[in-house]
């Protein structure tokens, strides 16, 4: 898990979201409202709204997946793994009592496996 989750709100703009990402090299950001984690923008969704003709400057909550899929920080790896399968995420939110602490990646749970 990673506990430096880049964070934006539901007033900020698909193109923030989207330069936040390229530019600290990072597939999400985390929509929140207060210190309440409410939805995700990823990379592909980025792609996905312009492809489909939504603008740079569509606000956050207007195009976030949710309701937002998160895991406990106390669960084991394999449960936050096969929350991400059947749900076919690729970035998944860690949570404490609702607050958010931290994300995995995909990408991090193969690194973990392959250790």
């Amino acid at each position: 898990m990673k506990r430096r989750v880049i964070k934006v709100s539901s007033d900020d703009t698909l193109h923030h979201a989207a330069e936040l990402m390229m530019e600290l090299r990072i597939g999400s950001v985390v929509v929140v409202e207060g210190e309440s984690p409410i939805g995700i923008i990823t990379e592909r969704d980025c792609v996905r709204l312009m492809a489909k003709g939504r603008g740079a400057e569509t606000k956050a909550r207007e195009v976030m997946t949710t309701p937002l899929i998160t895991c406990e920080s106390n669960k084991k790896v394999t449960e936050a793994f096969v929350i991400m399968a059947e749900n076919e995420i690729n970035h998944l939110p860690i949570t404490e009592n609702g607050r958010l602490v931290g994300i995995v990646a995909s990408r991090d749970l193969l690194a973990a496996t392959l250790v």
